[in-house]
């Protein structure tokens, strides 16, 4: 995971192609979600769309800034709980064909959202699920420091292949790649975008641990202390997976899986 940058003069604001901008959250009780996350992280319902007779789309907000949704799950779906990332491209159309291409699947075509812009949703090699998307009026994502409690951290993708999972999302979105040690045998990978003639880290990809049943992005939360969100985690009906881990220049961090059962990480920073 990168080290946190220190003084006031540096990227503070992302923007661009490979810039991870929104998320959403699939869940069979969007409700309840909407609770467990207003409750840990202090989000607020920021707007609800009807999407037919029996589903809404809630957006959500920390801070002010409109960051993500909450989509209703299926309660027939394969599949538990989930988030998926949406990373900006100048072209959805080119990126979803080049990705089928290089070994993608596309899971739902080029699809157009009126007045907000066009995504794709698309597996890759390994199988983890993720939105590719133009959109019409984009936005600054915050970064580091910018970034409020409950806001975004960070996004980690966890595949049983580093590096086809590098090479593949280099090719979609012109990411760099970087690594560092983070102990014996252990090396950690980040993908990287130029902005202001400076290298950003924006993502990492790590292996899969065993236990974890299919490849997956993790998307990360800023907390102001890990003790505290962990005991509340576990007092809204959420379940605390594994320990506290600490990152030197980095900060602690941690997974849990919310009242729904979806997974994702929270970040105390250094």
């Amino acid at each position: 995971m990168m080290k946190r940058r220190k003084g006031s003069t540096l990227v503070s604001q992302l923007t661009g192609t490979g810039v991870f901008f929104w998320r959403d959250l699939y869940t069979t009780d969007q409700k309840k979600a909407l609770d467990f996350y207003g409750k840990l992280f202090g989000w607020k319902l920021n707007a609800e769309f009807p999407v037919s007779d029996d589903e809404t789309y809630y957006i959500i907000e920390t801070n002010g800034q409109r960051f993500g949704g909450i989509s209703k799950l299926s309660s027939d779906a394969p599949s538990h709980s989930y988030w998926s990332s949406y990373i900006r491209t100048p072209d959805v159309d080119a990126t979803t064909e080049q990705a089928t291409a290089k070994g993608g699947s596309v899971l739902m075509p080029p699809t157009d959202i009126p007045n907000v812009g066009r995504f794709s949703v698309i597996a890759d090699p390994a199988g983890a699920a993720f939105c590719a998307m133009t959109d019409n009026m984009p936005e600054p994502v915050p970064f580091d420091n910018d970034v409020a409690d409950g806001g975004v951290t960070w996004n980690e993708l966890l595949t049983t292949d580093v590096e086809g999972s590098l090479a593949f999302y280099a090719d979609l979105f012109g990411y760099s790649v970087k690594t560092s040690e983070m102990g014996p045998g252990m090396t950690y990978s980040m993908l990287t975008i130029e902005q202001d003639g400076q290298s950003v880290h924006v993502a990492g990809v790590f292996q899969r641990p065993e236990q974890m049943r299919a490849s997956a992005w993790m998307t990360y939360f800023k907390v102001a202390n890990i003790e505290a969100a962990r005991e509340k985690i576990e007092e809204l009906g959420g379940k605390n997976v594994g320990p506290v881990l600490e990152v030197p220049g980095t900060g602690r961090m941690s997974t849990a899986v919310d009242s729904t059962g979806g997974y994702f990480s929270i970040h105390e920073y250094a």
